[in-house]
C-alpha cells in the first residue's frame, strides 16, 4: 500500500507572493505538483504529474485538498485530447478557457 500524501508547500515560493507551488508526494517521493498564479486577480492552476502516477486519483485528490483550503475562482487551459486532465478539471468546476 502506498501512501498518499496532502500537497506540501515547496520550499521555494513565488517571490512575488502571487503564487503558490504544491509538490504531490506519494510514500515521500515527489510525483507530480501544482501551482496556482496570479492570485491577486485571475487565479490560474497549472500541474503535472509522472506518467506512472497518472489516471490513479492523485492528482484528483490533491486539487480537491488545495480547493477545500483555498476559495478561489479557478482557471486554466487544457488541450481538449487530454481526458484525464478534462474530468479532474470539470469535476472541480475550474473553468477551462
Amino acid at each position: 500500500n502506498r501512501k498518499f500524501g496532502a500537497p506540501r508547500p515547496a520550499a521555494r515560493r513565488h517571490k512575488n507572493k502571487r503564487g503558490k507551488f504544491w509538490i504531490i508526494r506519494l510514500d515521500n517521493i515527489g510525483v507530480g505538483f501544482i501551482s496556482i498564479y496570479d492570485l491577486t486577480e485571475k487565479p490560474f492552476i497549472f500541474y503535472a504529474m509522472l506518467p506512472e502516477f497518472r489516471n490513479k486519483g492523485y492528482m484528483h485528490n490533491a486539487i480537491g485538498l488545495i480547493e477545500n483550503k483555498y476559495s478561489l475562482n479557478l482557471s486554466t487551459v487544457v488541450n481538449n485530447n487530454n481526458e484525464a486532465s478534462m474530468k479532474i478539471l470539470k469535476d472541480a468546476n475550474i473553468n477551462i478557457n
